[in-house]
């Protein structure tokens, strides 16, 4: 078994809080084939962050960890009997408990707009304030448009309200 001596939040904070975004896109490219495969088992990770995504030193590149609150799905839409995930991380549709495969492309844009703008969205928020701003205002993080015009088009299209229009 592999000993992972770094999580992604981490290796930000070891390289000033931000990592570089070519070492962002690569590291997302990395996560995108994980959740790839763990959705093509029809498995939702609904906790996706910085800290469940662990650094391999040996080849820079990253794996993603910690299944505790993974949910099976067995329609295109499931139904949680209570919240899961963290809040800074979650999706609209998860602070209703009605989760899909896309919920987890909100968790991912919001990971990967923490590494490149080196702030964790919604952060100093409670639980409540955060599902107001996601859920209700229908707010996006700020710090999308900091970033370049192709990474601030793709995690402005992860960050869209509508499940539906998220890419896959």
């Amino acid at each position: 078994m592999k000993l992972y001596q770094k999580n992604l939040r981490q290796v930000a904070q070891s390289r000033g809080g931000v990592l570089p975004e070519e070492d962002a896109i690569r590291y997302a490219i990395d996560v995108s084939r994980a959740m790839w495969g763990i959705h093509h088992l029809g498995k939702l990770h609904l906790d996706l962050k910085p800290e469940n995504i662990l650094w391999d030193e040996e080849t820079d590149s990253v794996v993603v960890s910690d299944f505790g609150v993974t949910q099976t799905i067995t329609k295109t839409i499931a139904t949680l009997t209570q919240y899961k995930g963290t809040p800074n991380y979650s999706s609209p549709e998860a602070f209703d408990e009605h989760v899909s495969f896309k919920s987890d492309v909100w968790s991912f844009a919001c990971t990967f707009l923490e590494m490149a703008t080196g702030k964790q969205p919604w952060q100093g928020l409670t639980m409540v304030q955060i599902a107001r701003r996601v859920a209700v205002d229908k707010l996006k993080p700020d710090g999308i448009s900091d970033l370049s015009p192709s990474l601030s088009d793709l995690l402005d299209r992860c960050f869209s309200h509508d499940a539906g229009e998220r890419p896959s």
